[in-house]
């Protein structure tokens, strides 16, 4: 829909997926994508989950999680 028919906060998510670039592979923000992602499925109000945010590997053992040997998605 045009960014005039969005909500205020899905209006800046749409600004804010506009400012990405993805013109290159792995250039667009990580943190800012995953936002927007977000919001897209869960809307505009969805308390995002900051504390699962960050670094791979974040208090994965706090979890009971780690990381495989294969870090790189090829398994």
């Amino acid at each position: 829909p045009a960014k005039t028919a969005l909500t205020k906060p899905m209006q800046r998510w749409a600004t804010a997926s506009q400012e990405q670039n993805f013109r290159q592979l792995d250039r667009a923000d990580e943190n800012t994508l995953n936002r927007i992602l977000w919001h897209a499925m869960k809307g505009a109000n969805a308390p995002y989950p900051a504390h699962l945010a960050g670094a791979h590997g974040k208090g994965l053992a706090k979890r009971g999680l780690g990381i495989s040997e294969n870090q790189d998605g090829d398994d």
